[in-house]
């Protein structure tokens, strides 16, 4: 019966193929957009420490956003400029972020040197205080698209944790500071993804 309709005989090997055409067309579509324009991404930075200006060179860095400053932490106002920016996130950087991060590495330097059987310093620090950022996204951005901004936020913060992290065993073994070859050396030596 089938060899008879030709219609039907045709639409059912072309629609299949048609549909996987399609969709694969809109998912490169998306990826292209993604891989050729960087994320529009609004900080606000209220801390003037060393730390948060080396988490936003991180981010820079990472080559992902297009990064614009702004200096209204209010949400509301946040919210008002990146929607007149057209971007798609904010971040806000707490005022004692370079505090709270330079306490956390110092508590794990010392946690790290006690476990060697050396005298460190590890004063409890409340895992509840440690909101050293401030995410707003917009409502419109897709789940995927929020991890993958959100995942690239949390790398670049681990990098000045670790950074902060070395920075401090160095300095409590040797009682001088780290030298930028050694920190390089340490922190760079990355296995490469092929």
């Amino acid at each position: 019966i089938l060899l008879r309709d030709k219609t039907g005989l045709l639409l059912m090997f072309a629609m299949p193929i048609l549909l996987v055409i399609v969709v694969t067309s809109i998912q490169n579509s998306t990826f292209d957009i993604l891989n050729k324009n960087k994320i529009g991404l609004l900080i606000c930075n209220t801390d003037s420490g060393r730390l948060s200006k080396d988490f936003i060179k991180a981010i820079d860095t990472s080559g992902m956003f297009n990064i614009s400053f702004t200096s209204n932490s209010n949400q509301t106002k946040l919210a008002d400029e990146m929607h007149a920016k057209n971007i798609v996130m904010g971040v806000v950087i707490d005022a004692a972020f370079s505090k709270k991060l330079e306490a956390k590495a110092k508590n794990t330097a010392a946690k790290a040197l006690n476990s060697f059987g050396l005298e460190g310093d590890t004063t409890a620090i409340d895992p509840q205080k440690n909101n050293y950022l401030s995410l707003y996204y917009n409502p419109v951005i897709q789940p995927s698209l929020k991890l993958s901004i959100k995942g690239a936020l949390n790398a670049a913060l681990q990098i000045i944790a670790r950074k902060e992290v070395l920075r401090n065993l160095f300095f409590s073994i040797t009682e001088t500071t780290l030298p930028d070859s050694l920190e390089n050396e340490m922190l760079d030596n990355n296995m490469s993804i092929e």
